[in-house]
This record gives C-alpha cells, sequence and structure tokens, in this order.
C-alpha cells in the first residue's frame, strides 16, 4: 500500500505541464512576439523616414542656395550698337538659361552663360560657357548651343510640376506672374525676378519624404525696382 502511494506520488510530481498552461504560455509569447516586432518596424520607419527627409532637405537647400546665386548674378549681355541681350536667353517651367557675372575660377571679370534645367531623370542639371571674345573688343559671345565647359548635377529626384507649383515661375517688377511656357523676348526682358518652386521626391516614395522649398530671387544687375507683396 505504501509502495503504491509512492508511485502515485511521484507521477503526480513528473506530470508536467498542463495543454492548457501550454495553450496559455504560447499565446503570451505571441502576443509579446508582436508586439516586439511591431515596435521593430515602426523604429525601422521613423528611422528611414527621419534619414531620407535628413538627406531631401540638405540636398534641396544646396540646389536652392546654388540656384539662387546665379540667378541673382543675372546680367543683359550688351550688343555694339543695339539694344542689349535679356539676361534669359532662355525661360520656361523646367529650364533657363541666362547671362550671369560670377566666375570663381578668374580674378578676371567675366560674364558665363549658365543653364539649369531638368533631365529625363527629374534631376536638376547646371551647365556652364565661358564667354569668349567677340568681334568688338570689350563685349562677348557665348557658344551655348555646343557642348559645356562644366555639368554638375545639383539635386536628384525633382518631383514633377504638380507636386507644388513649377520648378521657375517668372516675375515682373509689378509682381505679376508671366504666363507659363517658353517666354519670348520680351517676356524674358521683363523678368524682375524668378520664383524657384525646389521639391524633392524619391520615386516611389510616399508623400511623408516629400521635402519644398520656395525662393523668390531678384536681379539686382537689371535695374528694375520691384514691388514686394
Amino acid at each position: 500500500m505504501m509502495l503504491a502511494r509512492e508511485v502515485t506520488a511521484k507521477r503526480t510530481e513528473e506530470s508536467g505541464i498542463s495543454l492548457t498552461e501550454l495553450i496559455v504560455a504560447m499565446l503570451i509569447f505571441g502576443i509579446a512576439s508582436t508586439m516586439v516586432i511591431g515596435f521593430f518596424i515602426s523604429t525601422t520607419k521613423t528611422m528611414s523616414l527621419a534619414q531620407s527627409l535628413t538627406t531631401n532637405t540638405k540636398q534641396a537647400s544646396n540646389a536652392m542656395n546654388q540656384t539662387a546665386r546665379l540667378i541673382r548674378a543675372g546680367t543683359e549681355n550688351p550688343v555694339k550698337g543695339e539694344t542689349n541681350d535679356p539676361a534669359f536667353l532662355f525661360a520656361s517651367t523646367e529650364t533657363l538659361t541666362m547671362y550671369a557675372y560670377i566666375n570663381l575660377q578668374s580674378s578676371e571679370q567675366k560674364p558665363i552663360a549658365v543653364q539649369l534645367s531638368l533631365n529625363t531623370k527629374r534631376q536638376l542639371i547646371e551647365k556652364q560657357w565661358p564667354a569668349k571674345p567677340g568681334d568688338v573688343a570689350g563685349y562677348w559671345t557665348f557658344d551655348v548651343g555646343g557642348p559645356p565647359a562644366s555639368t554638375r548635377i545639383l539635386a536628384t529626384s525633382v518631383a514633377p510640376t504638380g507636386s507644388g507649383g513649377p520648378l521657375f515661375s517668372y516675375l515682373t517688377a509689378d509682381g505679376s506672374v508671366l504666363p507659363a511656357g517658353s517666354l519670348n523676348k520680351d517676356q524674358r526682358r521683363s523678368v524682375a525676378a524668378v520664383k524657384v518652386t525646389l521639391t524633392l521626391q524619391e520615386e516611389g516614395a510616399s508623400d511623408e519624404h516629400r521635402v519644398s522649398l520656395q525662393n523668390t530671387v531678384g536681379i539686382p544687375n537689371l535695374g528694375f525696382h520691384r514691388v514686394v507683396s
């Protein structure tokens, strides 16, 4: 009798956890795992978004500074015995070509022709052509139709126009916005400022990754007295 009781007690001690206890433990483990995975995914997404915004903001800021610097240095190109050529050779919503007095590669004061445009990859490209002596001393020519002397990418992944307005808008001295599209010579001659709207967003990225900067850049060399609203 005593032996039977000892065997029964031993079996009871070695019986382990029940099925119910196992299910409860698995349920708790599943809930904890879901919370940990959710937290990890959320943290990773937040870090990725922060990194994307930081990169886009830095790139947009640098590109905007360089764009404004070039536009602000815009100038007309003198032509002997005729009215000066307007500062803008070409002006549209995604491309502008202009004369500018800015040259960091030489102490000699020479104008350049510079183009800011979007390529097929939506990259903002800067191209420059140096001035060449014209047929008359003191006047300059520019081989804008030929290969540029320098080319560089200012910004990548510029968002389409509908994402925040055109890249370039052109304003007259009274603040009126000139019609969108390629401006004619008279319209180009009346440009007193350029509103630059630079929006960066990688293709396929959600809107929360978008960074947009806007700056209205005057052109003091043209002598306009702008009305600033």
